[in-house]
């Protein structure tokens, strides 16, 4: 059973399906190629390797990011102004066009590291070589770094948290304000709200849930290029910080279906009903509920049949020989009852 067409193509739903696109990029073409770099002493993939893994890296963080405004931005406007943001017929193709344009805007801000990341070779103390993936090319000098990490952090965190921080803080103001007059409202105008109030919450766990992923790593990051001395003072711990950093960012990619499984009731219903369809079976076998379109119900059954029944002449004399006996067709509709046994056969009415 498919999920209704109005329910399927709102704001929400399409921004869902970009964020889960962005997240399903980064699982496939980042995770196996950075988390390889912690087995091995040296970076054995290539210099394409190295370029296209921190491309899909930034441009999944960049839409992981901004679509997660545009949610919030989406919620406010359709808590604080649900009539002017719901009536518009073009409200579809600006949700597309929003979606677009923060795949191109994430792909823009990506290439510097499609175009500067490369595989140079370093040595340890002792003389050995080996060789990483970095996003930053030496003839950029030391500068371009700090400059680069710095812009990352607010565009891709700081900013954004603070937008999102802002739109909730509004959104809870009038909800609080709102709440005075809700008792008085009608029942269809306060199941709109609750049906609001619970989107606004599943966007708010999105959005909790990357401000704690990615919290570490930018920390690491910034104290790596902006702490004296970081290269020297790089202990087991720090060494320690950094894997965890990695790792929670990551996890943040595959930790959104969990938890829109969690919060959000409409997908858990349909995820149980497509993906975990053993289990609702098995759990629809035991009900009795009748369903007019399922295979077990009652059909009717309105085709007509020919019947042809031969008549002979009543009073005809009967001298051995029988005259051709006359043809009546007769077409009739009936209704037939057809059903599967049931264990009870009394039930079926």
């Amino acid at each position: 059973m498919a999920l209704p067409a109005a329910r399927t193509r709102s704001t929400p739903n399409t921004h869902l399906v970009s964020l889960a696109a962005g997240d399903l990029l980064m699982v496939l073409l980042t995770v196996p190629f950075i988390s390889i770099v912690y087995t091995v002493s040296s970076y054995p993939f290539g210099e394409t390797v190295c370029r296209a893994s921190e491309f899909v890296k930034d441009l999944s963080l960049g839409i992981t990011v901004f679509t997660l405004t545009a949610l919030s931005a989406d919620r406010y406007m359709a808590i604080v102004r649900p009539v002017s943001h719901h009536v518009s017929d073009t409200a579809g193709r600006v949700t597309i066009i929003v979606a677009v344009g923060i795949w191109v805007f994430s792909a823009i801000l990506a290439l510097p590291a499609a175009l500067f990341s490369h595989v140079p070779d370093k040595f340890t103390p002792t003389g050995e070589k080996y060789h990483i993936c970095t996003p930053f090319p030496p003839f950029l000098g030391d500068l371009y770094p700090k400059i680069h990490t710095l812009v990352k952090f607010i565009v891709y965190y700081l900013l954004p948290l603070v937008l999102i921080a802002t739109f909730y803080v509004l959104m809870a103001r009038h909800l609080l304000v709102s709440a005075q007059h809700l008792p008085g409202e009608a029942a269809g105008q306060q199941r709109q709200v609750q049906a609001r109030r619970k989107v606004a919450k599943m966007v708010l766990a999105f959005v909790t849930i990357f401000a704690i992923c990615f919290l570490p790593i930018n920390i690491f990051i910034m104290w790596w290029h902006f702490g004296e001395n970081s290269s020297m003072n790089y202990n087991i711990y720090w060494h320690s910080f950094r894997i965890v950093g990695f790792c929670l960012s990551f996890i943040n990619s595959c930790i959104n279906p969990i938890a829109l499984y969690f919060v959000s009731g409409t997908f858990r219903k349909y995820f149980n009903r497509h993906v975990f369809c053993w289990c609702t079976r098995r759990r629809r076998g035991r009900r009795r509920d009748w369903d007019p379109t399922d295979s077990t119900a009652t059909r009717l059954s309105t085709a007509p049949r020919t019947e042809h029944v031969h008549l002979r002449m009543v009073g005809g004399a009967d001298n051995g020989t029988h005259d051709a006996p006359h043809r009546l067709t007769l077409t009739s509709t009936t209704s037939l009852l057809s059903s599967r046994n049931y264990n009870n056969p009394g039930s079926v009415v």
